[in-house]
């Protein structure tokens, strides 16, 4: 089990690193916090939260 877990957060890993870079660039592009969103996106569990989350406001900040 144990062995697992830690393949589960290998594989995550380079996933939250790709998406904490193209947030990084996007956010700053369009206008929204690129720190506090990439920061957000790094911390494994919550990355799976924080990256709905940001295309959601980016979708809105694209709009106006």
């Amino acid at each position: 089990m144990e062995g697992l877990v830690v393949l589960a957060l290998l594989v995550a890993l380079p996933i939250h690193i790709v998406a904490w870079i193209a947030i990084e660039i996007d956010a700053r592009r369009v206008g929204l916090n690129p720190h506090g969103w990439a920061y957000g996106v790094l911390i494994p569990i919550v990355g799976l939260v924080v990256i709905p989350a940001y295309l959601y406001e980016r979708k809105h900040a694209t709009e106006e």
